[in-house]
Parts: structure tokens; sequence; C-alpha cells
């Protein structure tokens, strides 16, 4: 979907651009200072920064998807540390279990 959407949003800023350069020429506007050579420099950049904004969107939904999995570690490394103190420490598991920063045994 992310990509049907950039590549349609591209189409329309190309379109949209040559309309205006139309424009300017047109109306005589070409030789001026915000004539064709200011908005060929700014629809130029606008192009590149629109490309790496999809780049980055594409880093983030990566990020994203990549949280679900480390979510999944931080809960399963202190449940197994809770059973390796529980078995290390069979009667004072409770006390052992404060002194190492757990207030609660189930997470």
């Amino acid at each position: 979907m992310l990509n049907i959407c950039s590549t349609t949003c591209a189409s329309l800023i190309c379109r949209t651009a040559g309309t205006l350069l139309k424009s300017i020429q047109a109306g005589g506007y070409k030789n001026k200072k915000y004539g064709k050579a200011y908005f060929t420099l700014l629809i130029a950049e606008y192009k590149t920064l629109f490309a790496s904004a999809g780049t980055s969107d594409s880093n983030v939904l990566t990020k994203v998807s990549d949280k679900n999995v480390l979510r999944k570690e931080i809960v399963i490394v202190p449940a197994a540390l809770i059973l390796v103190l529980k078995g290390i420490y069979p009667d004072t598991h409770k006390s052992v279990l404060r002194s190492w920063g757990f207030h609660k045994e189930k997470y």
C-alpha cells in the first residue's frame, strides 16, 4: 500500500511540476528571479526529499516489526531469571528476588 501511494504521489508531483514550469514560461516569468531556474531547482530538491522520506518510512516500519520480537525477549528473560533464582534459593527466593529488584513474580 505504501508503494502504491508513493508511486501515485511521485507521478502527481511530476505532472504538477511540469504544469508549473509550462505556466511560468507561458506567463513570461521565465527569466525573472522566481522563474524557471528557481522552480527547477526547487522541484529537483523536493523530488530528492520525497524519495528519502519513502526510505525513512520503510525503515520505521522495519523497526516497529522488530520491536514486537524484542518485546517477547524482554518478557522471557525476567521470567527465566526468576525461575533460576527460585531453583538456586528454594527457601529464601522471595528475599533474593527483592534484592535483585523484582517486585512481582510474573512478567
